[in-house]
């Protein structure tokens, strides 16, 4: 298994971040590299993605993933393909001046060469959903 833990700190509640991690399609609407969120049940979803890995291999992965709500922590479940999983937790600490730290820890369940080039490109796409959250939440 292979990691990484991003942070962001918002300045915004918690409770206005919250709804964007628990629904999926509100998480799909910021991430650059989502181009549809299918609801395929009560927490469960189909994502269709258009990626270029390592900058200029086009894929169009789709995959299905689940979202659960555990103790203030959202938890996504996705069987990428074959040998491929991956599994995203969010925690959010709301700290003073209306500010909320969200971590992010990102494990994948692949071979060596796999998993760095993923969690390579979530980086990159996480980050960028940070920023794009912040600025769709301005207080």
């Amino acid at each position: 298994m292979h990691s990484i833990t991003l942070q962001a700190r918002i300045k915004a509640s918690t409770t206005l971040l919250y709804p964007y991690f628990l629904d999926f399609e509100k998480f799909g609407e910021l991430h650059p590299l989502i181009q549809k969120v299918t609801k395929t049940g009560i927490n469960t979803f189909h994502i269709n993605e258009s990626v270029l890995l390592l900058g200029f291999i086009p894929m169009k992965p789709h995959y299905p993933a689940e979202v659960t709500e555990h103790e203030g922590t959202i938890v996504y479940n996705s069987h990428v393909r074959k040998g491929v999983d991956l599994e995203i937790r969010f925690s959010f600490s709301e700290g003073r001046q209306g500010c909320t730290t969200i971590t992010e820890r990102v494990e994948v369940t692949a071979n060596a060469i796999i998993a760095r080039i993923l969690l390579h490109t979530i980086r990159k796409a996480h980050t960028d959903i940070f920023r794009a959250l912040e600025k769709r939440v301005v207080v």
